[in-house]
């Protein structure tokens, strides 16, 4: 069995506060060397910056301009494994009132003299009902199966505000051989005394050995979520 890997998912606020993500990035016990880092809300030059400060490379796309930012708001991969090819998945759907459309990226990676298959996911918010989110839950399902490897690292931003919406997550992903790393992690969002679980990371050909929330972070309103994988035997 390999070495465990680190992956790290991370909303970083309109990707404004880049500075302080390196910062936590590089000193942060759980988040240093990351194998892995999927990125939410970023630009490209923001992304960039991350993945240089990490010697690592990337992957970045976004569809549009988020309304409240006017800054491009896109999903980013990051990693210092050799990236060999890369992909949007585009998510039915948009935002009720903005139009927003919304899109996941994918890439593939070479870990250990293994191809893994990695997802960076932002789905809309609470506004769009859940039956619509589960649409997008399931688009990147599928996009999973179609892939047809053994090694899969889903994780993101679902903005699952409910447990009857992580539990629909779930049972969607599960439909694609994917289990949830670290379910116990805790929540990795904050707002009126409330802690909720709207970050997520999926597996599958891994198991975790570790997984966690990194309690407090200067660099957005998301705390980053993080987990070590072992990669199975084949």
């Amino acid at each position: 069995m390999s070495d465990p890997l680190r992956v790290v998912s991370w909303n970083i606020r309109f990707g404004v506060e880049v500075d302080a993500a390196v910062d936590e990035l590089v000193r942060v016990d759980e988040l240093v060397h990351p194998d892995l880092l999927l990125l939410q809300e970023m630009d490209e030059d923001g992304s960039e910056r991350i993945a240089s400060a990490l010697g690592a490379r990337f992957v970045y796309w976004s569809v549009a301009a988020h309304r409240k930012s006017d800054r491009p708001f896109g999903n980013a991969i990051v990693s210092p494994w050799p990236i060999t090819e890369w992909a949007a998945v585009e998510l039915p759907h948009v935002a009720p009132v903005s139009g927003h459309p919304r899109a996941a990226v994918r890439a593939r990676l070479r870990i250990h003299e293994r191809d893994v298959v990695a997802y960076s996911v932002h789905t809309e918010t609470a506004a769009l009902r859940l039956a619509r989110r589960i649409d997008q839950f399931q688009r990147i399902a599928d996009d999973v199966r179609d892939q047809g490897l053994a090694n899969v690292i889903v994780g993101g931003d679902f903005n699952t505000v409910t447990a009857r919406g992580v539990s629909a997550l779930v049972g969607v992903f599960a439909s694609s051989g994917l289990d949830r790393a670290g379910a116990t992690a805790g929540g990795s969002f904050r707002r009126a005394g409330r802690t909720i679980s709207l970050d997520h990371l999926f597996v599958a050909g891994f198991e975790t050995s570790n997984a966690g929330v990194v309690s407090s972070t200067a660099a957005s309103d998301h705390l980053p979520l993080w987990a070590e994988l072992r990669m199975l035997d084949r």
